[in-house]
């Protein structure tokens, strides 16, 4: 009997995974509902009282997801009418084959680990010899010979930082869980997305690892960041005198910027999104 697992996430299938027991299928299955879902399973698992390495309970998790999303796991186990036929015995050759492959996969990894410590170390204490012997063989004259640095000299920009979901205690309040139904319903709803973060581009962050939320949560987490940074720098939303209902940018200078924003997140998220660029063209 062989027990076949495949991840399906954001509409891509991944390769199957084939195990040659239950237990090991089972607990393969969980630990990538932990993986992919790591936030929304755990809080599922509290509210329901139910443990979260339990395979009854990650099924029951995944049945909840919204299809439209297009994320699942599929699992199937396979029968073959003759458990002794040379095909049931070459598939359970290439299952064990693969989970040995696995296993030499896993322990490269780890060593490879272990060797980019070491040689990051050693480029350290490599730079800092170095800078020893420079200072030791330059003589006063030729230390004296260097031109400062101009005072008005433009220091070099910082790099943006990468973008963090923060502090995961904050996504589990019933505060955040209502800012995140505001955006939903400021965009259309559950299945539709947000003009200024696409799905796309929530998918391209989820496979580059630099977010483990969902999508909602996603937008939601980049328009309370844009909005911090516009308040921050001291831009302000108000009413749109000519169009109620709707919202203009005012920058600290007290410009109002000329487009009108069906909504008052969709004007802060531009106010933060454009805070390079001159007020009089605040869009």
């Amino acid at each position: 009997m062989l027990h076949v697992i495949q991840v399906v996430f954001a509409g891509r299938a991944e390769q199957p995974r084939i195990f040659l027991d239950q237990a090991g299928a089972e607990s393969a299955y969980v630990e990538q509902v932990k993986n992919s879902w790591k936030q929304s399973y755990f809080a599922y698992c509290e509210q329901n009282g139910v443990g979260a390495d339990s395979f009854a309970s990650a099924k029951a998790f995944l049945d909840t997801l919204d299809l439209s999303e297009k994320s699942q796991i599929n699992y199937w186990v396979m029968i073959p009418e003759d458990a002794e036929s040379d095909t049931m015995k070459q598939l359970e050759g290439i299952a064990r084959h693969r989970e040995h492959i696995d296993n030499l996969v896993r322990q490269v990894e780890q060593r490879s680990g272990v060797v980019r410590e070491g040689l990051s170390g050693l480029l350290e204490d490599l730079g800092r010899l170095t800078e020893c012997f420079g200072e030791a063989d330059s003589s006063p004259a030729e230390v004296q010979a260097v031109e400062p640095k101009s005072a008005s000299a433009p220091s070099p920009p910082t790099a943006e930082p990468l973008e963090t979901d923060g502090p995961a205690e904050k996504y589990k309040t019933k505060e955040w869980k209502t800012f995140v139904g505001s955006v939903m319903n400021v965009c259309g709803g559950n299945r539709n997305e947000c003009s200024l973060f696409s799905r796309h581009d929530w998918r391209q962050s989820v496979y580059s690892d630099a977010t483990s939320l969902e999508y909602w949560d996603w937008v939601a987490a980049k328009i309370d960041r844009y909005r911090e940074k516009a308040e921050n720098a001291g831009y302000t939303v108000i009413s749109d005198p000519d169009s109620p209902g709707a919202f203009k940018i005012k920058s600290p200078d007290g410009t109002v910027g000329e487009t009108s924003f069906y909504s008052e997140l969709d004007a802060w998220c531009h106010a933060g999104l454009n805070l390079a660029e001159p007020a009089s063209t605040l869009s």
